[in-house]
């Protein structure tokens, strides 16, 4: 269905564009952060709703459907692997489409190689001051685990598994606390006074939080990147031999 699909293209694009606007260019630093969380929970929204298509498109063609299973014009089974060879290529499509639209305007990572460690940099400084969900989202709530927060948790990893990426220095451990509206000058001193109780020097270039420390404290250690990519194919697969069962039971008809 061309329709379809071209409102479906138009959705993916107006939203794309309008979260490039409002996350654009983030940076590395505990706004960042943030932000960058943001943006993710509204890239698993437009997701979730442009996977929806094939309700509208089985609505109309279920009386064909049952019309022509009912004469044995051909098998469910073919019905089936024909529908998903025929979403696959549409569904790959909008994904690159939003994919361009947003990551290079959001400076999004692109990685699509390497796993995480972490590096554990000023554990001490770390338990102190640290960016960290104060407030469950939405995905944590759904309990089918595996279909919701596991394309968000592999994200996340593409995103900050780089051990390289530094995304909290020195003052910027006084970022979102009591202490973030002191001047600048008594920041550098109470890294001073820190650094000599720590047992190590901490200066305002020093890197306390990597992209690994945030995964850690998302809770994100259990599956690995690909690991969450398989599971997802593995879904895809359990949900089409559940759509072929539901319409071997669900339709009685049979030619007589």
């Amino acid at each position: 269905m061309p329709e379809l699909f071209g409102i479906r293209l138009g959705a993916v694009v107006v939203t794309g564009f309008i979260l490039a606007t409002m996350f654009w260019h983030l940076d590395n630093s505990p706004k960042g952060v943030q932000e960058r969380l943001g943006f993710f929970a509204f890239a698993m929204s437009t997701t979730f709703y442009t996977c929806a298509e094939a309700i509208p498109v089985f609505l109309q063609e279920r009386y064909i459907f049952m019309r022509e299973t009912a004469y044995n014009a051909y098998r469910r089974s073919s019905y089936v692997l024909a529908q998903s060879i025929i979403s696959f290529p549409a569904l790959i499509l909008l994904s690159l489409s939003f994919a361009a639209i947003t990551f290079s305007a959001s400076h999004m990572s692109c990685r699509l190689h390497g796993g995480s460690r972490h590096l554990g940099l000023f554990p001490p400084l770390q338990r102190i001051f640290h960016i960290s969900r104060q407030n469950p989202t939405a995905l944590d709530m759904v309990p089918l685990h595996f279909s919701s927060q596991v394309p968000y948790e592999g994200i996340l990893q593409n995103e900050f598994a780089d051990p390289n990426k530094c995304f909290v220095r020195g003052v910027q451990l006084f970022d979102k606390t009591p202490l973030g509206n002191f001047p600048m000058s008594m920041k550098l001193n109470l890294l001073k006074s820190m650094s000599g109780v720590l047992g190590f020097n901490v200066t305002s270039s020093t890197c306390v939080t990597t992209g690994s420390d945030i995964l850690t404290r998302q809770g994100i250690t259990d599956i690995s990147k690909w690991n969450c990519l398989w599971i997802l194919v593995a879904w895809g697969f359990f949900f089409r031999i559940l759509f072929y069962f539901t319409l071997l039971l669900g339709s009685k008809n049979r030619r007589r």
